[in-house]
């Protein structure tokens, strides 16, 4: 056996990547109601513009009298279409016939309030791409579940909770998929609070950005909760918002903040890791920081100089064998 100069190289190589994704962060950036910055919200065409410039949409989910999944934020129609009616008073038919894109601009005139369908079907062409589904009303985990698997996305939807109920269903109808609590608000005493989330199903939490403070996302972590903070329409924000050390981001924006969120740098380490109540604690945890990668490239390059090393005996071995043979 033996291993080329170039065949350390590439291992080296890949050993150093891995010291390097050890101390990285991935933060996931969402359309809030597709790019509603550029396009009219809760349509197709801002759907799939924010799939396009991140790593996917939020949309809004009510039914239609009969029965219809559709894709609307508020209860009646008047604010992003051209009549005044309530949703859950007309059929599927009558609501497609209002134009949802004209209030935004003249160039996105005839566009139509969406199905969830529709949606998922979209989804559906942008692998790895994920939607979080807001949910207005109750009982839709069980009309959307059909839909969900028959695009094959319930690994990329998030099903995003005001109720105990929701979550319960989304548990129940939707086990493949993710969920989290969504809330305007956060508790000072989360240890309660957290635990019924959990005893219902919850994997993370979707707050408002402006109420979260370290002490929440770092008892959320704690619990292996993931924190998603909405809706971020002033790039100035994303920085306060890293280093809270928050899991995801809902903007109107997404393209513009999927770029600040790749672009940023985290100190060393984000402060919202360390514990504000134990200083002990604390510099243990700069010190493993600093001192963790370190030892990541000490601990590869003296596994490869051992490799070579091993190799290189086993060659000089295997000569002198074959030479007392001879």
């Amino acid at each position: 056996m033996k291993m080329s100069m170039n065949s350390l190289r590439v291992l080296l190589c890949a050993l150093i990547s891995i010291g390097f994704a050890t101390g990285s962060q991935r933060v996931t950036v969402v359309g809030h109601r597709g790019n509603s910055q550029y396009a009219p919200e809760n349509t197709l065409i801002a759907l799939e513009a924010a799939l396009l410039l991140s790593d996917g949409f939020e949309t809004d989910l009510r039914f239609s009298s009969d029965g219809h999944v559709v894709l609307i934020h508020d209860e009646w129609t008047n604010r992003t279409t051209n009549a005044t009616w309530r949703v859950a008073n007309h059929t599927l038919d009558e609501l497609r016939t209002l134009d949802a894109g004209s209030w935004f601009g003249p160039q996105f005139s005839g566009a139509v309030i969406p199905t969830f369908d529709e949606a998922m079907e979209l989804l559906a062409r942008y692998p790895g791409k994920v939607a979080v589904l807001d949910h207005k009303v109750e009982s839709l985990a069980p009309s959307i579940a059909a839909i969900v698997n028959k695009y094959g996305v319930a690994d990329r939807v998030i099903a995003s909770c005001w109720t105990p109920t929701q979550l319960s269903d989304a548990r129940q109808y939707l086990p493949d998929s993710s969920r989290q609590v969504l809330t305007n608000t956060v508790p000072v005493n989360t240890t309660s609070y957290f635990a019924q989330a959990l005893q219902q199903g919850a994997a993370g939490w979707s707050a408002l950005y402006s109420q979260l403070t370290p002490d929440f996302v770092r008892d959320a972590h704690r619990r292996l909760l993931s924190v998603v903070a909405w809706t971020v329409q002033n790039l100035t924000v994303v920085d306060e918002l890293m280093l809270l050390g928050i899991d995801g981001i809902i903007s109107n924006d997404p393209g513009g903040v999927k770029v600040a969120v790749t672009s940023y740098e985290y100190p060393s380490p984000p402060p919202s890791f360390l514990p504000s109540d134990d200083s002990a604690v604390q510099r243990a945890t700069v010190i493993a920081w600093v001192v963790g990668p370190i030892g990541v490239f000490v601990g590869a390059a003296v596994g490869i100089l051992a490799t070579a090393l091993y190799l290189r005996w086993h060659q000089r071995r295997a000569y002198f064998t074959i030479s007392e043979g001879v």
